[in-house]
């Protein structure tokens, strides 16, 4: 089992698994910055519910195809910016890739070592080597190092490269064409391929591509030179994956100043107990048995499947690798936090810190692009034979492939097995069309708990009550 898991049962089962999860990542984070420089307590908010069911979760992670997939979750559904993207991205810092999960096997970064310290290594990696395609025409294609990997698989995903590089134009291209091996040849021409001549050009997304260069701390426009200063990074992302980790929950509350009684809250009417003091970077206050739950921060859930890095060797069900568990897990920030902006910096600076409003609940998901053609009556369920996706012709066949079937099932409802009707998150132009019978801004919803209804298929958790309300999950989308 997972050794999270069993500290979470033996320790701070008193805790919710979602605040567990969220603090146990900011514990994470911290320990493996450099110095303990990062440090997400003032991030951190307690108050989130454990669902009974989390339906379809993996879907909700960035797939690994192009920039479509990382606007789709993060500014679409997130209603975050550019700038927080790359910010959240810059996670696979830490952790690699696996076969075994994602399919794509690697580290984004270096060596072994450097990818279980949390920094900005991972964008000076996209400027600073020339990155050619991997498994070219197969649904796993990346990117690797062209110079020669001397056994350290070093891979970028296309939507890395995809935030600097416009990798769908000049496909199949090299990020660099100005650099040699050791034996004179260029870095660019491989047993498969000759790219010394096809670079790849600069993405037309600007904030995206100035976060990239920000980040990665690049002097005097030499893509080899970079600075030591993870501060630009640091601030994106404490303020992205505050933004993150509240987003859709507006009764979090903040960790209490002192040791002192807390207010009652809708906690078990145990009580708790004290807590031992952990080594960790800061000091676990003891909370005195109390017939409420404590003020305390529950570690964190690990961040999301775009290939987030995985913290190995926990198992992830995502694409993207998230945060491996270290020795030091447990450690959970527990000071008292201060007001941070909840939202990643403003998509035009990258170094400044973000706004300080943060959403008060899950944005509505919204397909990246909302083809204008009409869903398919069951009776006459077709598969239209071109599809537009983002700027590109596409077919059914590609959905497939390419999992896409949440924004195009009602344009390949044969392919998507979705005639009689629509699926969660799936384009719709009336609840009619839907499988729950709910459609929000034009696409499929679900019932949150205590709505009314009248079918299980309405209720984001599966089960419509016999008072005709819905229990279990309490967000919509």
């Amino acid at each position: 089992s997972c050794p999270l898991t069993e500290i979470y049962q033996e320790k701070y089962s008193f805790m919710s698994r979602a605040d567990y999860w969220v603090a146990a990542s900011n514990a994470v984070i911290k320990l493996r910055s450099p110095n303990n420089e990062l440090d997400l307590k003032s991030t951190f908010k307690w108050g989130r519910v454990d669902a009974d069911q989390c339906p379809d979760a993996a879907l909700r992670l960035p797939g690994d195809t192009d920039c479509g997939e990382v606007q789709d979750v993060f500014l679409n559904r997130l209603g975050l910016t550019w700038t927080d993207a790359v910010a959240l991205l810059g996670a696979h810092t830490v952790g690699r890739g696996s076969s075994d999960f994602s399919g794509h096997d690697g580290i984004w970064v270096d060596t072994n070592q450097e990818a279980t310290i949390f920094d900005k290594r991972y964008y000076e990696e996209v400027l600073r080597r020339a990155w050619v395609p991997r498994n070219e025409g197969t649904a796993l294609q990346d990117w690797t190092w062209g110079g020669g990997n001397n056994g350290s698989p070093r891979f970028m995903l296309n939507t890395d490269m995809c935030l600097l590089f416009d990798v769908e134009t000049t496909f199949p291209c090299c990020t660099r064409t100005d650099l040699t091996r050791n034996d004179g040849s260029n870095q660019c021409d491989t047993n498969n391929s000759v790219l010394r001549g096809t670079e790849c050009g600069r993405t037309t997304n600007e904030e995206a591509a100035t976060a990239m260069v920000q980040f990665a701390g690049q002097q005097d426009d030499n893509p080899s030179r970079f600075n030591n200063d993870n501060g630009p990074f640091f601030t994106a992302f404490s303020a992205a994956w505050e933004a993150a980790t509240t987003n859709g929950w507006d009764n979090l509350q903040e960790l209490a100043l002192s040791c002192g009684t807390v207010s009652p809250t809708p906690a078990p009417s145990t009580q708790l107990p004290t807590l031992p003091p952990t080594p960790g970077p800061t000091q676990v206050p003891t909370v005195p048995p109390t017939p409420v739950r404590t003020e305390f921060p529950t570690p964190p859930p690990t961040p999301v499947r775009t290939e987030l890095p995985t913290v190995p060797p926990t198992p992830s069900p995502t694409q993207n690798p998230t945060l491996r568990p270290t020795p030091g897990p447990t450690q959970l920030p527990t000071a008292p936090p201060t007001p941070v902006p909840t939202q990643l910096p403003t998509p035009f600076q990258v170094p400044t810190a973000p706004p300080t409003t943060s959403p008060t609940q899950l944005p509505t998901p919204l397909p990246t692009q909302l083809p204008t053609t009409t869903i398919p009556a069951a009776d006459s369920c077709v598969d239209v034979d071109s599809l537009i996706h983002n700027g590109k012709t596409k077919d059914c066949e590609w959905v497939i492939i390419n999992q896409r079937c949440q924004p195009y099932a009602h344009l390949c409802p044969v392919s998507c097995d979705q005639c009689e009707c629509l699926l969660r998150r799936s384009v719709c132009s009336s609840g009619e069309d839907c499988c729950s019978g709910v459609c929000v801004a034009g696409e499929c919803a679900c019932l949150s708990k205590n709505e009314l209804c009248s079918s299980n298929d309405q209720c984001c958790s599966g089960l419509c009550r016999d008072d005709g309300t819905c229990a279990g999950s309490s967000t919509v989308g």
